[in-house]
């Protein structure tokens, strides 16, 4: 039986088992914000483990708010677990993964009757603080309308915060001392000009002195009725476009014991384990992870997997899909041709790919999803005949394999722009402009339009734009955000609306030895071996994946 039959619930209120609910005497009361739909928000790990960081000090209660599903009113705006309004928090935590969510945390601060702009909330309003992998990156896109900023791992963080915070200080003395005494904190009000500080951001250096797994089961959440175990943090293979190679280096790797008693607990919760890492097929003890499943009578369990790369694919790893009733398996070329996948340094070949269809459709799953970016670095006109080409290599073998079957199904074609990303070999080069985006796009359409069972999927240019600007902007990018806001996230008005000197900042190729906006971020890895990185893309020459091993190669391991 599923935990999930385990409790009943109010019609407006989600599926779900493991909430904290406690007494509002007497507490802080934190209200933690994944500025997106209850779906996407719960299976994100990094978001549950806040939640119960916070739950586990008597002191404090901790509950959830996400964006709304609909159009809704202020009088709307409550918590998950007490139906609380916002404004009775002392404090709003944002978990921010991605900078496409940037306006709706704007959103949801309307909607609680908050002002936005962080000068203009007293001691009446709750401070406001924002964390997550977006802001990792470049919080001054949002720095207008956030107090203060926790830069880093939340098991690090949390703990100090918790011990200075003091609900009835006065607002600014309280920001001061998180900014004296909290790692990885930043205060744009008290920092001034960015160039004469710098955060440090705070890393957890031993993942396996806690526990990464989901506290909260809902069948209503994207992955559904799974327990989620997180294997590791960071990614060894430092495609050039990627930022979990780059911030999180070296990868952080859980101990196997750690993980065996993760597992063993969630498969009293569910028969579903969904293991979530960067790439799950780069754990070097899931084959041990696997047979000790077996081994331990877990014949029931069904695994599923955050991410899987091309080259990893075998008879072993396609047989656990099957098992699992995958019905698509995700590849991610990227680039289409071998050169343009050299240049990001993705360490996948085509025959890596086809190799994959293959295994892929032999084995019953009959549906295929494929991920590539347009507006590369060094990206042109042949390169998109040749992702084409591939495309078209892939339905070959994709047919081949499905008629042993007796069974065809279907090719979806995902198609991104490019955003260049701060802290990545590529923080340094342009947008494709959109009309050339538009344009690649057009072309990859037109040629597939008339492929059987195939379906495109792109984003918009204008989309592009915004994604850019927010990933690359300085504390103006806030005036852009303000007009999207009044204009109801119309991004097309907004752009034209926009001075010009404000957009090129962000959207156009840097200097190498200009200040980036977020160079007050101290990230350890070196902003030479980034350049190195950027250099060598240039020449179409790939680097080795990070040895996980103390060396002097990004100087990561040499700058503790």
């Amino acid at each position: 039986m599923s935990a999930f039959s385990k409790k009943a619930h109010r019609n407006d209120e989600p599926h779900e088992v493991g909430a904290t609910v406690k007494s509002w005497q007497n507490r802080i009361h934190i209200a933690i914000i994944y500025p997106n739909a209850y779906a996407v928000g719960m299976p994100n790990l990094g978001f549950q483990s806040v939640y119960q960081l916070f739950n586990d000090y008597d002191e404090i209660l901790c509950e959830r708010f996400f964006l709304p599903d609909t159009a809704c009113s202020r009088s709307e705006m409550f918590s998950i677990e007490s139906r609380r309004p916002l404004l009775d928090f002392h404090i709003i935590a944002f978990s921010i993964s991605f900078e496409s969510d940037f306006l709706h945390v704007l959103t949801i601060l309307n909607l609680a009757n908050i002002p936005l702009l962080s000068d203009q909330r007293d001691e009446r309003f709750p401070i406001v603080i924002a964390g997550g992998v977006a802001c990792f990156l470049n919080p001054e896109p949002i720095s207008y309308f956030m107090d203060c900023f926790l830069i880093g791992d939340a098991e690090v963080i949390i703990p100090h915060f918790v011990k200075i915070y003091d609900p009835f200080c006065e607002k600014d003395a309280v920001l001061k001392k998180i900014m004296d005494v909290v790692p990885g904190a930043y205060v744009p009000k008290f920092f001034g000009d960015t160039r004469e500080h710098k955060v440090r951001v705070a890393i957890a250096s031993d993942i396996n002195t806690f526990s990464t797994c989901t506290r909260i089961m809902s069948p209503d959440s994207s992955f559904g009725e799974a327990f989620l175990i997180e294997l590791s943090r960071g990614c060894s293979h430092g495609c050039r476009f990627c930022s979990a190679g780059f911030i999180y280096r070296p990868p952080r790797i859980r101990q196997l014991e750690t993980i065996k008693k993760q597992l063993l607990f969630g498969s009293t919760q569910c028969n579903r384990i969904g293991l979530m890492s960067a790439s799950v097929s780069d754990y070097p003890e899931i084959k041990e992870l696997l047979d000790f499943s077996e081994q331990n009578g877990l014949d029931n369990t069904v695994f599923t997997f955050s991410s899987f790369r091309a080259d990893a694919i075998s008879e072993r790893w396609v047989s656990l899909f099957k098992k699992s009733n995958l019905k698509t398996a995700t590849i991610a070329p990227e680039a289409g041709s071998e050169r343009l996948r050299q240049v990001i340094n993705k360490g996948i070949t085509e025959q890596n790919i086809l190799e994959a269809v293959r295994y892929i459709i032999e084995a019953g799953i009959p549906n295929i999803r494929l991920y590539f970016m347009v507006g590369l670095p060094t990206e042109t006109s042949a390169d998109i005949d040749e992702l084409i080409e591939l495309t078209q290599k892939i339905k070959d073998q994709f047919l081949s394999a499905s008629r042993k079957n007796h069974r065809i199904g279907v090719i979806t074609l995902s198609i991104s722009p490019f955003v260049p990303k701060p802290f990545t070999p590529f923080q340094w080069v342009a947008m494709t402009p959109p009309n050339i985006i538009k344009q690649r796009i057009a072309t990859i359409r037109d040629a597939l339009r008339s492929v059987p069972n195939m379906k495109i999927y792109s984003d918009s240019a204008r989309n592009h734009v915004f994604q850019t600007l927010c990933a690359r902007g300085d504390k103006t990018t806030g005036d852009f955000l303000m007009l999207a806001f009044k204009n109801h996230g119309n991004w097309t008005k907004t752009i034209k609306q926009i001075p010009a000197h404000l957009l090129e900042p962000s959207l156009y190729p840097t200097h190498i030895q200009e200040y980036l906006p977020w160079n007050f971020i101290i990230h350890h890895v070196s902003q030479s071996f980034l350049l190195e990185e950027y250099e060598k893309s240039l020449k179409g020459t790939p680097s080795a994946p990070c040895p996980i091993l103390p060396c002097d190669m990004c100087k990561r391991c040499s700058n503790e």
